[in-house]
């Protein structure tokens, strides 16, 4: 998991404690400007290394393979790309949300660029995006990218073509209202962090509300979330992990 305030990576076990720390001690290469994201595809780590418009592609070690540097999409672009949301396909193309530029941009394994998805502006609806965020991949290789500011995911297929929309704007119970990351579990279920709703809700594959989950008390409706900021989601061996800005790591047993 990423310690972006910190400049490192930690591997951490299932109990929650720390087995070891990756940063500048390692490889003098790895250096990280808030990171944002990381992946894997069983042999290498990717980092969305933000600050610095690049991926890093690392051993599990720690050790630098490469450094991809993302160059602009288009000459008129005011930035360079800043990553905040990272995807590996099974081919080994990497998918990438672009912040700044309000895009979703497909590079090969060597950092060419292939493909750029939105309009490059503020956008909404099937045109684009308005701060795309955490993106992740569902088993058929359809995407799926938060929304920021529209409140909302975007589900596309491989392609990159509009599906779909998972929540919307707001601040009640199916809304979204600063939505952070996306993880999709092995029936299509949809869950999605929300930093300022303290919340991470579920959607079916469909699009349909389903609940949320993380309450102090487990079916007590009126008890209180027992997050404070959740970020980052993965789903691995059957359990949902968040990350917690302030609170740490929580781990679910999915059904």
């Amino acid at each position: 998991m990423l310690d972006t305030g910190n400049n490192r990576i930690l591997e951490v076990d299932a109990a929650g404690n720390i087995v070891a720390v990756l940063d500048r001690s390692v490889d003098e290469r790895m250096v990280l400007r808030n990171a944002m994201a990381i992946d894997s595809d069983g042999s290498y780590l990717y980092v969305a290394n933000s600050g610095a418009s690049e991926i890093i592609v690392l051993e599990p070690g720690g050790r630098v393979v490469s450094v991809l540097p993302l160059t602009k999409v288009e000459p008129e672009d005011l930035a360079r790309p800043r990553p905040i949301g990272l995807a590996v396909t099974s081919n080994g193309e990497l998918l990438v949300s672009d912040a700044d530029n309000q895009r979703v941009l497909r590079y090969d394994r060597d950092g060419g660029l292939l493909q750029a998805i939105g309009s490059g502006t503020r956008a909404a609806g099937a045109v684009g995006f308005n701060s795309p965020g955490g993106l992740t991949l569902d088993g058929n290789g359809n995407i799926y990218v938060v929304d920021i500011l529209n409140g909302r995911v975007v589900q596309l297929s491989q392609e990159g073509a509009y599906l779909r929309q998972f929540g919307r704007l707001g601040d009640t119970a199916g809304t979204l209202s600063r939505p952070k990351d996306v993880a999709v579990d092995r029936v299509g279920n949809v869950y999605v962090s929300d930093s300022l709703l303290a919340s991470v809700q579920v959607f079916g594959p469909q699009g349909e509300y389903l609940g949320f989950i993380g309450r102090q008390a487990a079916g007590d409706r009126d008890s209180k979330s027992m997050f404070k900021a959740p970020a980052g989601l993965t789903i691995a061996d059957g359990s949902l992990r968040v990350v917690d800005r302030l609170e740490g790591l929580f781990v679910f047993q999915l059904p």
